[in-house]
């Protein structure tokens, strides 16, 4: 069963690599969330929050801007 737990930035980031992987395949920010979601329960074992996944996702498309 998967608990909701405190993240470290490391994790944080490692959801937003997989949220950015999820839109650059998709080009949909909605399955950047999801994409996030699914690295935490499945890669780092935990729930994650709506915060956490916000937080990713906010890295993710900050990232992606340096990317243009």
């Amino acid at each position: 069963m998967l608990y909701r737990r405190y993240m470290h930035k490391s994790e944080i980031n490692e959801m937003a690599q997989a949220a950015l992987g999820a839109y650059t395949d998709t080009g949909h920010w909605p399955d950047a969330y999801a994409a996030a979601r699914k690295y935490a329960e499945e890669t780092l074992e935990a729930k994650p929050d709506s915060a956490q996944i916000f937080a990713a996702v906010t890295i993710a498309k900050s990232n992606n801007k340096g990317e243009d």
